[in-house]
């Protein structure tokens, strides 16, 4: 039997008051517990398995839209470079 969490591509809901649906909410809430408890934010592939998304392109594509709804900054320079801001 397998230990590894089961990835899922689900379809995502409808947005919420603060315009996230609860795909981009989840992947949100996934960086600032991983930045928490590890003293910095989670890579790609952590991201997608902590939101259940399989393919790198889906978790860079809800990373650009959190960026351009200011919820995140990220830095081109490493994959780690994810800063939740404030307004978050």
């Amino acid at each position: 039997m397998s230990t590894h969490k089961k990835i899922t591509e689900l379809p995502d809901g409808p947005a919420d008051q603060y315009g996230l649906t609860p795909r981009q909410l989840k992947i949100l809430l996934a960086i600032k517990q991983s930045t928490e408890e590890n003293g910095f934010p989670p890579s790609m592939r952590e991201i997608g398995e902590l939101a259940g998304l399989a393919s790198p392109a889906s978790v860079k594509y809800q990373l650009e839209i959190l960026a351009e709804k200011g919820y995140i900054k990220k830095a081109d320079t490493s994959a780690r470079a994810i800063e939740v801001t404030d307004e978050s």
